[in-house]
């Protein structure tokens, strides 16, 4: 490999705001180049101009050359055609090119559009993993952002979805999901990907007023002229980021003080002095994560519920007395010396899940549980109490049945299981993992939690 040399400093003929050279989307590419990047490319301008700029980057740092990853949805006629669009590109570029198709039979009936994002990133991850890439490029740009805001912005005033689309997204041992260019327009991406005479395609439904992203962008001519441009609408997603993770830090540290049992209930003494010490919204933010690890859940409680919650806590303050609450899928047990979190069996408990030969499956987003000898077509990790024994934190905990028969327990359950029913089901409880994790609910927080990562040939849980 030679050693890298300086791109040129020429300047496009064009203004600033004209096709972007290499020489300035360097330093924006070149950590994650040095370290093996695969390239989400959808046969857009946008994707496209990326690829080549990596390219071009990569020949003259004499770092590895990027990879190409196209997801074929399915879900218009024109896509298998434009990943062959891509692959022709790539054989342009002498790049290499990874294609995975959604298969109509993992398509779900409703929320297809979020259904297909996590798969395109579940697919990105496993190709990634495979060809020895750390990092994924998407090509998002400051538009993006903006829109994003704005959509967001018609929801919430929380800075935790104001902060908008984040820079990288980064979990250990996994590859960082990287948006290096968030700075630019699309129009220069666009210009970028024509100056460099490249195909490309545009998705109708980036223009389908049925779709709100389509309806915000129409509108951001008429934003803009009132000044909410997106060069201001960035900077004011980077201050609510600042804002979000001031609370985040300090709900934290508030919970890397409590306790997590075995049954994945989770204890914090003297709840009421430690609101006091926080500020309302770092407390809140305590209260989001608490119920979202106890219950297993990557979806957020809503701020309404979270606030009513705490009027609930203050007018308990001084009176001695205890508050027993369910929300969001948790229950919670609350007095002035404790707050007790735990999983809420509810009408039906925990959702089953399949345990697959070989590897290890995430249940209700509390355990992993691992592979086991009694597993088959027939075996399903449910709750425990759907066998009509334990306590109120161990029935939320997994067991092996196959039909309505428990076959297989967790040790700790020894006692209490069926007759002739084995003790030998590993698991390991992740509750305090998640509730320590700075990204709960995040994208790699859900991909987890739904059992959409894929293997990696070291695989970072030992379950005894």
């Amino acid at each position: 490999m030679r050693s890298p040399t300086a791109l040129p400093q020429k300047r496009n003929a064009r203004a600033a705001e004209g096709a972007i050279d290499a020489a300035e989307a360097e330093p924006l590419l070149r950590e994650w180049l040095d370290r093996g990047a695969l390239i989400a490319v959808s046969g857009g301008p946008d994707s496209l101009a990326l690829l080549a700029l990596a390219a071009e980057i990569a020949a003259h740092r004499g770092a590895p050359a990027p990879q190409a990853f196209t997801f074929d949805h399915g879900l218009r006629a024109e896509s298998a055609a434009e990943a062959r669009m891509v692959g022709d590109v790539c054989t342009r570029l002498h790049l290499r090119h990874h294609v995975r198709r959604w298969e109509e039979a993992e398509r779900p009936q409703s929320g297809i559009a979020a259904a297909a994002r996590l798969a395109r990133y579940a697919a990105a991850i496993e190709v990634a993993t495979r060809a020895g890439c750390r990092a994924i490029l998407t090509a998002h740009h400051a538009d993006d952002q903006a829109e994003t805001v704005l959509m967001r912005m018609a929801r919430t005033a929380e800075p935790r979805a104001l902060k908008g689309i984040e820079a990288a997204l980064r979990r250990e041992g996994w590859p960082t999901i990287a948006r290096p260019l968030l700075q630019f327009s699309k129009a220069r991406l666009r210009l970028s990907a024509e100056a460099r005479k490249l195909p490309f395609c545009d998705d109708p439904t980036n223009s389908d007023p049925a779709q709100e992203r389509a309806r915000v962008r129409l509108a951001a001519p008429e934003l803009s002229a009132i000044g909410l441009t997106a060069e201001r609408l960035a900077v004011f997603a980077a201050r609510e980021g600042h804002i979000h993770q001031m609370f985040e830090r300090a709900a934290l540290q508030a919970a890397e003080s409590a306790t997590v049992s075995e049954a994945g209930a989770i204890t914090i003494l003297r709840p009421v002095s430690v609101r006091r010490e926080m500020e309302f919204e770092a407390w809140l933010a305590l209260l989001r994560r608490l119920l979202m690890a106890a219950s297993g859940r990557v979806a957020t409680p809503l701020r309404e519920a979270l606030v009513s919650l705490d009027e609930r806590l203050s007018a308990m303050v001084g009176g001695g007395g205890s508050l027993v609450a369910t929300l969001h899928g948790a229950r919670l047990d609350l007095s002035e010396d404790r707050l007790v979190v735990s999983r809420e069996w509810g009408r039906q408990g925990p959702g089953d899940c399949d345990l697959e030969a070989g590897r290890d499956v995430v249940f209700d987003g509390r355990y992993i549980v691992a592979p086991h000898a009694l597993a088959g077509e027939d075996a399903r990790v449910r709750g425990f109490g759907r066998c009509g024994r334990g306590n109120a934190f161990e029935r939320t905990m997994p067991a092996l049945f196959a039909g309505d028969t428990c076959i297989a327990v967790p040790p700790l359950l020894g006692a209490k299981g069926d007759a002739g029913c084995r003790t030998d089901l590993g698991i390991r409880q992740i509750v305090d993992d998640r509730l320590c994790d700075p990204h709960i609910g995040g994208l790699y927080d859900r991909l987890m939690v739904e059992n959409r990562l894929p293997p990696r040939p070291a695989e970072m849980h030992n379950i005894n």
